[in-house]
């Protein structure tokens, strides 16, 4: 299966409009893996369709809708998945692109982040923040999560 990443803000909310992007992608022959809210107005849906001339034609036909902007229509990547399952946008740094930033009621989120980036390359973390906010907690957790060894180091 294909999967394609599609974010969009509701411009003129009115019932029913979640019902006619979902009918449109039925007809399109698009299934929806995950719909969430993510922030403010926004939506994300994580689909999945074989035929990519297809999502061009859909991306472009959403692109002219009146009720909603098209902010996002891409392959995901884990950061897309997270942010779906999550329901929060995670935020990177606008100075420095390799940081991103999370609050305590975020640990869930983070752990998944950490998690993601374990399983998928051999990062060095660096984890900054108030004492007993849950770092430690949550990079072991991160560890568990992706099966993998791990050194830490406290201070």
């Amino acid at each position: 299966p294909m999967e394609w990443y599609m974010e969009y803000e509701v411009l003129h909310d009115r019932p029913g409009i979640l019902g006619d992007i979902a009918t449109f992608l039925g007809l399109m022959g698009v299934n929806i893996i995950m719909i969430n809210g993510i922030a403010g107005g926004k939506r994300g849906l994580l689909l999945d369709c074989n035929d990519s001339t297809r999502m061009v034609t859909l991306k472009n036909a959403f692109a002219k809708a009146c009720s909603i902007q098209l902010t996002a229509f891409r392959k995901p990547d884990f950061i897309d998945r997270i942010s779906l399952k999550h329901g929060k946008i995670i935020h990177q740094d606008a100075n420095v692109p390799r940081t991103y930033s999370f609050i305590r009621e975020d640990l869930g989120m983070l752990v998944d982040f950490l998690g993601e980036l374990i399983l998928n390359q051999k990062p060095v973390i660096g984890l900054r923040g108030m004492p007993r906010v849950g770092k430690t907690e949550a990079t072991i957790a991160a560890c568990v999560y992706a099966n993998k060894k791990w050194v830490l180091i406290s201070s």
